[in-house]
């Protein structure tokens, strides 16, 4: 335990202070903040949003005093008898309009807030705090002081908010951006623990090791060290990220004219992107460390990992693919495989089409897969650590042969 806590802090350590991870890192922190500052700049737009009042109801005929209240938008009444389909068209028709459609349903009033990326985060809680205390006012003056009444009053009304003309890519570049991520650092993290193991051999480290350690120490040490240096990387990217943008709170971030909404990070769908980053990683890993081990040229690591990177970046069009047709029987399938599950089951859950019983089978599967795969890699690792010759992926299963004997 102790050789392989040594190896693990002296990998870990090495990874952190490294020129590169701290460049990338922060490039990343940069790219991230800087494309806040930058929308913000460019997306803000002083004039006025209107809001189209239609009242179904006759409580909020007064709606034109909340314009004090308001920042970016100005209330405008009307007393046209429209339905909430030609509110849809009027928004969707016209220029910097947004529409509150106000209707009662069996006793309960109903705002629904017709938008069309227009109206501000801040203008539409005031409107929904507002149209709430209003009609709490209407209830008590219209009804006792009993308990029952009171549970009227401030039961509040319900608010649903229409996104008019919100285009495929709208909806879903926060996750084209997640699938990025995952992707390049899977491939990243995974490559340098081959890359480390061959870097050892080369320069007669692991003969060292091998003297205070055994392989299993030195695969674990090697795989896990990496590994917690890329989710940390990634978690101060992400914190960062979540930080600059509370802070600077840009209305609507667009980039290239596509909106990219960070309401669908969700604490559910955060975790599940990081426990899938986790197993996949440590699956394409321990598959590297297996692979290098058996490598002696650094010139050759590339190609002895070619089918482990190809694999890894085939998540990418996979991840695509479940959100263009998140139904189709191949999204299912591949869902469920483990060397595509992190970018295609991710992708499905972020999308609202996989319920979380199939995120904790599809996960489980993946535990399990990373379980035979990493015994089948130590034992291939044994071997290799010792092997000088040249790299084939004959010898690769010439190896396991040899073990299975």
């Amino acid at each position: 335990m102790n050789a392989f806590v040594r190896i693990f802090q002296y990998n870990f350590m090495k990874q952190i202070k490294s020129t590169a991870y701290k460049v990338v890192t922060g490039l990343m922190v940069v790219l991230i903040v800087g494309t806040f500052l930058i929308t913000k700049f460019i997306n803000h737009d002083p004039t006025p949003v209107d809001v189209l009042v239609v009242d179904n109801t006759g409580y909020f005929q007064d709606a034109q005093e909340w314009n004090a209240l308001l920042k970016n938008s100005k209330i405008k009444l009307t007393d046209q008898k429209l339905s909430l389909d030609e509110c849809k068209d009027k928004v969707l028709n016209t220029d910097n309009l947004v529409a509150l459609y106000f209707d009662e349903n069996d006793g309960t009033v109903m705002l629904n807030v017709i938008d069309n990326n227009r109206i501000s985060s801040a203008d539409l809680q005031v409107i929904e705090l507002k149209a709430n205390a209003v009609y709490e006012y209407i209830c008590g003056k219209s009804l006792g002081i009993t308990d029952e009444q009171l549970n009227e009053v401030f039961k509040g009304i319900q608010c649903e908010v229409t996104q008019i003309d919100t285009t495929f890519e709208d909806i879903y570049l926060v996750a084209y951006c997640l699938l990025i991520l995952l992707v390049m650092a899977i491939m990243m993290y995974g490559s340098q623990v081959a890359g480390e193991v061959t870097y050892a051999k080369t320069n007669r480290v692991m003969e060292l090791l091998l003297t205070s350690a055994s392989p299993v120490a030195i695969f674990m040490g090697i795989t896990l060290a990496i590994g917690l240096a890329g989710l940390l990387q990634l978690g101060i990217v992400l914190g960062v990220g979540i930080a600059a943008f509370n802070i600077i709170q840009p209305e609507v971030l667009i980039v290239d004219g596509l909106q990219i909404d960070f309401s669908v990070l969700t604490f559910d769908k955060t975790v599940i992107f990081i426990l899938f980053f986790i197993f996949s990683y440590l699956l394409y890993a321990v598959l590297n460390a297996g692979i290098g081990s058996l490598v002696s040229k650094n010139e050759d690591i590339m190609v002895a990992i070619l089918p482990t990177t190809i694999l890894s970046m085939l998540q990418m069009f996979t991840g695509l693919f479940a959100i263009a047709s998140p139904k189709a029987v191949g999204t299912v399938i591949l869902s469920y495989v483990p060397f595509t599950s992190a970018g295609t089951m991710v992708m499905t859950y972020f999308t609202g089409n996989a319920s979380l019983i199939e995120v904790v089978i599809s996960l489980l599967i993946l535990v399990v897969s990373l379980l035979v795969v990493s015994f089948y890699s130590i034992r291939v690792f044994v071997n290799g650590v010792i092997y000088y010759g040249n790299f084939s992926y004959r010898t690769l299963f010439a190896s396991r042969r040899k073990q299975n004997e």
